[in-house]
């Protein structure tokens, strides 16, 4: 299966001015994609970096976030692209759990020990209906994830939460990881080669790895005041990659 989600990460001074604002300042159902107003922009400085995007009836934004408690369509994604203007990162799925628009623990994001991190990790993996098998022995030594929220309609309206670890750091809980940082730094090298590479407008996913610095541009606000305004929130792509 393919993915839409290619989509660049705004953020805001709450968490309510893009719920319903799209990129231009005007009113929109599906708003933009966001980082939690709370969390160290541009995301992944933070141990957990939350991003928040609808789940829309027309497949668009996180809708396929939702999806992902299906372990069928979850085991088809291997690769989710968080690209910021300081680096790339090549992350993975680590598990689904459902939330309650009222649960403060989606919501925690720096932590004053590593265990105290990992601990966190394994509780809110107690409540996944998804993960990889080895997800367990990944949140033991995870150092950043970051996480997908959205909304579900199950038993009303409730929250689906995607936490992806580190591809590197994933390779660690399996013993396969060479020395520190390898896997992110050969991922830069490679995704900035493509970057070479014309602007595709397509957002199929063949194109997708292609596009990211690309809708931080200027043609995206056709005003100044509006340039001016958005460009400064937009410097971030998240992107999912099918199998």
């Amino acid at each position: 299966p393919g993915t839409v989600i290619n989509y660049p990460v705004y953020q805001g001074t709450d968490n309510d001015h893009y719920l319903d604002t799209n990129a231009e300042g005007v009113y929109g159902v599906g708003g933009q994609i966001f980082l939690d107003y709370k969390c160290e922009k541009p995301g992944m400085r933070d141990q957990q970096t939350v991003i928040y995007g609808h789940h829309l009836k027309n497949g668009s934004m996180f809708k396929q976030v939702a999806d992902m408690d299906s372990q069928g369509f979850f085991d088809s994604i291997k690769t989710v692209w968080y690209v910021t203007e300081e680096a790339n990162y090549e992350l993975e799925p680590l598990f689904v759990y459902y939330a309650t628009p009222k649960s403060e623990d989606v919501r925690c994001f720096d932590f004053a020990t590593a265990d105290e991190f990992h601990e966190y990790l394994g509780k809110q993996l107690g409540k996944a209906v998804t993960k990889r098998s080895d997800a367990a022995q990944v949140c033991k030594v995870a150092d950043h994830v970051l996480t997908l929220s959205t909304c579900n309609y199950i038993d009303g309206y409730g929250r689906t939460v995607l936490v992806c670890a580190v591809k590197d750091e994933a390779a660690a809980a399996a013993g396969l990881r060479g020395s520190p940082g390898d896997s992110l730094a050969g991922n830069r090298s490679q995704y900035s080669s493509r970057m070479s590479r014309p602007l595709v407008t397509s957002l199929a996913p063949c194109w997708i790895s292609r596009l990211g610095p690309w809708l931080m541009g200027a043609s995206m606000f056709p005003g100044t005041a509006n340039r001016s305004r958005f460009c400064s929130s937009a410097r971030s792509t998240v992107i999912i990659v099918p199998l």
